[in-house]
């Protein structure tokens, strides 16, 4: 054993590994990580793709995109047609690539998810069939729009992104609501209580109401978010079922049994709490910087002014409920110059969930223009202000 003569010698060892880096587009829950979470984790998760294998296969994450995609698509088809269109779209290509995180021998030890997409995929087959009937659509009176699509105003050279589940239209009245679903092992009544403040609550009806105006829709207004909230059944599909439609029955029992309604669907508009307008835009606008700035990572005179702006705050180093750390930890407690060579050896991956969309197509629309409708000093006139225009 002996130490290396100079620097570069460190450096040639991890000369095959790269670290890539990729501006993104401002997303609700990206804001709400930078302002109010952690921004060195933003950096790590959003700047920089960086993924724990095992994280990115959690049954409750899985569920939740599952379920988004049954609902979304279940609302414009029959219901069958809508778990074959998931299953090719969704279920497959997520299945695909816990398999060849497997071959990666990314997964290590980790063995419990073996199951976990069939777990999860009849969880959330459940869970929609149980929500439609709770909660189902007037065809007559309303229309459905922009099925899982993506919304995206240009500013300020970044690219403030809505990922909309659906839009509900009354035509005759010419009010659309935007739909948001909400998957979680709480109570309903748990989940609703910081939606009203929620970051998306404000961005979502601005951007659709400037969608709908592009669309010839001038006339149209957004008075809010209707959030479809369920509670996720406790018990598995198992050998005592004796087929699937006798493991939905036994959810259902379930959920009877509940004091409770475990699936809700709750309006909340937009005009009913905004007080502080000027605080929105400022956090919109800094998660947008947050997300374009240049990273030095490389350039040891610039790192340090990288690392003052995306700072590690120690209070979310572990979990608020469950005392877990976070899986990011390694990376916080690792210099940059050894970040390749952490993502090569550990069970991390890198990949980019929501690169900035650049073109129009069937699920993305890109805004050229927003409205102002509202007045948020005057809760008495129709609208909502729009936070998107500077």
């Amino acid at each position: 054993m002996h130490l290396p003569e100079t620097l570069e010698t460190v450096e040639t060892c991890c000369k095959d590994l790269t670290l890539q880096t990729a501006k993104v587009a401002m997303s609700c829950s990206a804001a709400d990580l930078f302002t109010h979470g952690c921004p060195r984790k933003y950096l790590l998760q959003n700047r920089l793709g960086i993924q724990s294998a095992k994280q990115a296969l959690q049954k409750g994450k899985t569920v939740g995109t599952f379920t988004h995609a049954l609902l979304a698509h279940g609302y414009t088809q029959p219901q069958q047609d809508a778990e074959e269109q998931v299953h090719e779209k969704t279920v497959k290509p997520l299945a695909e690539e816990r398999s060849q995180l497997a071959k990666a021998d990314k997964l290590g030890t980790y063995d419990g998810d073996a199951a976990l997409i069939d777990e999860a995929w009849n969880l959330s087959k459940v869970m929609a069939n149980y929500f439609w009937k709770a909660h189902p659509l007037d065809r007559d009176k309303l229309t459905v729009m922009y099925v899982e699509t993506t919304l995206v105003a240009p500013l300020l050279n970044g690219y403030p992104v809505a990922i909309i589940d659906l839009v509900l239209a009354d035509e005759e009245r010419k009010v659309a609501w935007v739909s948001d679903h909400k998957t979680s092992t709480s109570k309903p009544a748990a989940m609703v209580g910081g939606l009203s403040w929620a970051l998306q609550s404000y961005i979502y009806p601005s951007l659709v109401e400037a969608a709908l105006a592009e669309d010839g829709k001038e006339d149209y207004t957004v008075p809010g978010m209707i959030y479809n909230l369920l509670q996720k059944p406790t018990i598995r599909f198992c050998k005592k079922d004796k087929d699937f439609e006798a493991y939905c029955e036994r959810v259902a029992g379930e959920y009877e049994k509940k004091d409770y309604k475990p699936m809700e669907s709750i309006p909340i508009p937009s005009q009913a709490w905004i007080d502080n307008l000027s605080g929105v835009q400022s956090k919109v606008y800094n998660t947008i910087i947050a997300g374009n700035l240049p990273l030095h990572l490389d350039d040891s005179k610039q790192i340090g002014r990288t690392f003052n702006f995306f700072y590690c705050d120690s209070n979310n180093c572990r979990g608020k409920y469950d005392d877990r750390l976070c899986p990011y930890l390694p990376f916080c407690n690792t210099h940059p110059d050894a970040w390749a060579q952490l993502l090569g050896d550990g069970p991390f991956v890198q990949k980019f969930d929501r690169p900035v969309p650049t073109e129009n197509s069937e699920s993305v629309k890109i805004l050229t223009t927003t409205t102002q409708t509202g007045d948020a000093n005057d809760p008495d006139k129709d609208g909502h202000p729009n936070i998107i225009t500077p």
